[in-house]
């Protein structure tokens, strides 16, 4: 099989953070706090700078709308519209993505508080969990989850409860994902855990 490069790009940074697609073109941020917007042939057709601290550390990218939701470890909340910044206000340091769920943006952050806001950016309520949150939040059986050395944490439209677990061996720097109607969680110690639907510890 033979493997073609159409382009290399060099921007100069380590790259950490996920490729989000959006009206046929590609983004991604770098810890130089700049989102970069890519065409799929790999060209770079547009660089946006919205953190001048180094390093900015800025999440993975929520896209909705025209709009573009991020955090930055020096702890900004930031909204893009049409890829032009549309509002930042201060919050606790975060390296999570904003996840939207029910109509409401989630964030969670470096000091173990979450942040529910709505679509305009505005702060309409806070919870601490205990910390640092390391991941983004996920949705399962509908649910919102949030993951950190003290457990699992559900959130939905009426309700914010902790699951009755044991505080994991260590923290969760992997995001966590779904697969097979099955959450897995991956401690820094190299531990898997794996819960169904209703919660329950599936292997371990």
């Amino acid at each position: 099989m033979k493997i073609c490069l159409l382009n290399q790009i060099l921007t100069g940074e380590i790259g950490f953070n996920n490729f989000k697609t959006y009206k046929n073109y590609i983004f991604t941020s770098q810890r130089n706090g700049i989102i970069y917007k890519i065409e799929k042939n790999g060209k770079i057709i547009k660089t946006i700078q919205v953190d001048n601290t180094y390093p900015a550390d800025i999440s993975d990218l929520e896209i909705n709308e025209n709009k573009i939701y991020l955090t930055t470890r020096s702890g900004k909340f930031i909204i893009l519209k049409d890829e032009e910044k549309l509002l930042e206000i201060k919050i606790k340091p975060s390296i999570s993505k904003p996840t939207i769920f029910k109509n409401y943006i989630y964030i969670s952050t470096l000091s173990g508080w979450v942040y529910k806001l709505n679509l305009e950016g505005k702060v309409l309520d806070s919870l601490f969990i205990g910390g640092p949150i390391w991941t983004s939040p996920i949705i399962f059986n509908n649910y919102l989850i949030f993951a950190n050395s003290s457990g699992i944490f559900l959130i939905n439209e009426n309700e914010t409860k902790q699951i009755e677990i044991s505080p994991f061996d260590g923290n969760i720097f992997s995001q966590p994902i779904i697969y097979n109607n099955k959450l897995f969680i991956l401690t820094e110690k190299g531990k898997i855990y794996c819960y169904d639907q209703n919660f329950k510890m599936s292997i371990k």
